[in-house]
């Protein structure tokens, strides 16, 4: 990140905080990446405490703009909000009820109720009355339920255990298994609408407390932040709103790009800002809590700029890094973090490897610090990924596939019956044999003469819908698709089970599964460099043309991913150590060179 950054507004959510305490420190580290290059980066996120001072005294150039010291705030009665901190949160609340400018309310722990039938009473509604939803809620609630069941021992009250968010909360209230919601964040609307559209009317939504200020997992207050060494005092809403929309606010002749818009002079005026935030939306479509709460709050349904760098926020509830990616690189992504924990102690990382498929959506979401894949991105994904993030990921071979028959990625190869005399094979041969472009159809066309001439070659493989099928077709047939006589099978064993039993057959399975019944090709490389078999030092070498290799995907830098943290694991793994590591762990995957 530039010096000239300004990140207004990382919003962190509850358990962010434990990022500002004494025993956690490093993790810390995580998050202030975003702008410690830089004096010009502001950054908008929950407000800290005063006494945390260990964030200021580990990196010096960190600054709070406009601190204050917010209390917790209660929710008062008759909905009356203390309106001096501008960017309080607030849970939804009847505008006759809420004497204060809109900007000014406090975050409100909400309850939604399914509304009462027109003109009942509540005593003869129910008899009792089941909660679920945010977890975070979940011992306030219970508190309330004891207490009330005290006053009204025949009205049965369930505060449910079983969910975390709020969201499971509205699923259930919406299926008719419950009557009560708790909020820690204000309704999407995404939810609001489903209740019209469910129930025919919105929801009922209770303020009942205000947001912590200094317990971890909480609702907090919001705050606007920029490197230490910059001399901004402070912001109006009005410019936050100016800074973020994607759209020009009534009366704005242009939009705020630099320093001097903002009030600075000197050699500051001219310094462009770099705008920071989470992602407006995720996945799923919702926006995060914090950001729904300034799409209104803020921003009043505006769209976000498009050349917002988006924070993410890749930790567990614990404070671990999350990689989500390949099963098959467990074993050496565990050896890269012992190590990477070694050099920067207090750093953890949690692996949660269930396969290639899911790497691609949780690096866009940033629920991944990166992404290990033992394969590219597929078109698709990549085309989901650019819509969601606004630019490409950026890839990283780490290491070739792996020999040993245990592994799940492996070279590929060229395989014939046994009782066939061909022996190798060029990469234009190969093309021709298996696409309908100039199509070769007897072996005559690969060079066997004799009884073997006339015979047709029967193409087989992977299927075309496999990855490996895919991979083929994309990284070596130029897209081109498969002969119309092409047999595809689901795996390797299959393929080679084939070869063995037809002595025309001419196929692509996996290297590491080669079996006695079958013969694999050598590839001819031309220009007088010789024919590559596959063996370890072809590969490593790279004169192998059907080498496949491992890969870490990482967030563009303008995205905002902590490029500290993505550098030094990378460093550490593209190294001479790392890349030793890599070749220790099992099941053998080669180690680039």
């Amino acid at each position: 990140m530039s010096r000239h950054s300004l990140a207004t507004w990382v919003s962190m959510q509850g358990r962010t905080m434990m990022l500002a305490s004494r025993k956690n420190a490093l993790t810390c580290s995580i998050i202030t990446a975003l702008f410690l290059a830089g004096p010009s980066t502001l950054l908008a996120a929950t407000q800290p405490r005063i006494s945390c001072r260990v964030v200021v005294g580990q990196w010096p150039r960190w600054r709070v703009v406009a601190n204050r010291e917010p209390a917790f705030y209660p929710a008062a009665a008759g909905g009356r909000l203390d309106a001096r901190v501008p960017l309080q949160r607030a849970g939804r609340v009847p505008a006759e009820r809420c004497s204060t400018s809109w900007w000014a309310a406090s975050w409100l722990l909400p309850l939604a109720f399914a509304a009462y039938p027109a003109g009942a009473s509540p005593a003869r509604i129910a008899s009792s009355l089941r909660c679920l939803g945010a977890q975070t809620m979940q011992p306030l609630l219970a508190r309330w339920a004891r207490g009330f069941q005290s006053r009204q021992p025949g009205v049965v009250v369930e505060v449910g255990r079983g969910t975390r968010y709020s969201a499971a909360g509205v699923a259930a209230l919406l299926a008719g298994t419950a009557n009560c919601i708790s909020f820690a964040r204000e309704a999407f609307p995404a939810e609001v609408a489903a209740f019209r559209h469910e129930l025919g009317h919105e929801p009922i939504l209770v303020p009942v407390a205000g947001g912590s200020f200094a317990t971890p997992h909480g609702s907090f207050v919001l705050a606007v932040y920029v490197n230490r060494a910059n001399p901004l005092r402070g912001l109006s809403l009005p410019q936050l709103a100016k800074l973020f929309s994607g759209r020009r606010l009534p009366g704005q002749m242009q939009p705020l790009t630099t320093w001097g818009q903002l009030g600075l002079h000197g050699v500051w005026a001219d310094r462009p800002i770099h705008l920071y935030g989470m992602t407006p939306r995720r996945a799923g479509g919702n926006p995060p809590g914090i950001v729904n709460f300034l799409d209104t709050r803020v921003l009043q349904g505006r769209p976000w700029r498009a050349d917002l760098r988006v924070q993410v926020d890749n930790l567990t509830a614990d404070g671990a890094v999350r990689i989500v990616g390949y099963n098959d690189m467990r074993w050496m992504l565990q050896a890269i973090d012992r190590r990477y924990m070694q050099r920067y102690p207090g750093v953890r990382f949690r692996l949660i490897l269930h396969g290639t498929r899911t790497a691609p959506a949780a690096l866009a979401s940033g629920r991944s610090l990166l992404a290990p894949m033992g394969a590219p991105f597929l078109p698709t994904a990549l085309a989901a990924y650019r819509r969601q993030v606004g630019t490409g990921p950026l890839r990283f071979r780490v290491a070739h596939a792996a020999l040993d028959p245990r592994a799940r990625s492996s070279p590929l190869a060229i395989y014939v019956n046994i009782g066939n005399p061909l022996s190798s094979i060029d990469m234009e041969q190969l093309r021709r044999s298996f696409t309908g472009i100039e199509p070769l159809a007897t072996w005559s066309q690969l060079g066997l003469g004799g009884t073997w001439a006339r015979r047709p070659i029967h193409p087989c493989g992977l299927a075309p819908t496999t990855a490996l099928g895919r991979y083929m077709r994309l990284q070596h047939f130029g897209g081109t698709a498969y002969a119309a006589n092409y047999i595809g099978y689901a795996e390797s064993a299959q393929v080679l089970a084939r070869v063995a039993a037809d002595p025309d057959a001419l196929c692509i399975a996996d290297l590491n599964q080669a079996v006695a019944s079958v013969r694999m090709l050598g590839i001819r490389l031309g220009q007088g460099q010789g024919i590559s078999i596959g063996s370890s030092a072809d590969i490593v070498s790279g004169r192998y043309p059907l080498d496949r290799y491992l890969y870490i995907y990482v967030r563009a830098p303008k995205a905002g991913v902590s490029e500290r943290m993505v550098c030094r694991y990378l460093r550490l793994l593209l190294s001479d150590d790392g890349q030793r590591l890599l070749a220790a762990a099992a099941p053998d995957y080669l180690p680039l060179s």
